[in-house]
């Protein structure tokens, strides 16, 4: 799965490529860079391999917000900090990796209606998925 949304972005360095995995699985099959000023500086690199969803979806919105066009480098990136759950020095707090995903969204066009939406999502539910990843690196 592979369009051409970064033209106009100034923050993502990248094209996505994505391979499907698994039953509503994809995963990451080329370099793929963000840079953000959220927190402090810093240039986040998703590794090649990295395994995402690309959004967790409630059915009842699904009609209006799908998994495809741009919002979805914004989802991989969603997903790669939430894995990360805080810990190690490339960890961001669950608030920070939800910033980071609202300007995702709008440095690659998302229309405004769509990240309104997708960023009050994730503010409201996004603890379920950040507390498990939490709970996962802190038992290993």
């Amino acid at each position: 799965m592979t369009a051409n949304y970064i033209e106009g972005s100034l923050r993502f360095h990248d094209e996505l490529i994505l391979k499907a995995s698994r039953p509503s699985g994809w995963v990451l099959a080329s370099r793929f860079r963000y840079r953000t000023n959220i927190g402090r500086q810093r240039d986040i690199q998703v590794p090649v391999g990295f395994n995402t969803d690309l959004a967790s979806i409630p059915r009842i919105v699904r009609s209006l917000i799908t998994k495809d066009g741009p919002n979805r480098y914004a989802a991989v990136l969603h997903d790669y900090l939430y894995s990360l759950a805080g810990g190690g020095p490339k960890g961001v707090s669950r608030e920070d990796a939800d910033t980071i995903f609202k300007e995702a969204m709008i440095d690659i066009g998302v229309p405004r209606w769509k990240i309104f939406l997708l960023y009050r999502g994730v503010r409201a539910g996004g603890w379920v998925s950040f507390n498990r990843h939490k709970r996962k690196r802190d038992n290993v």
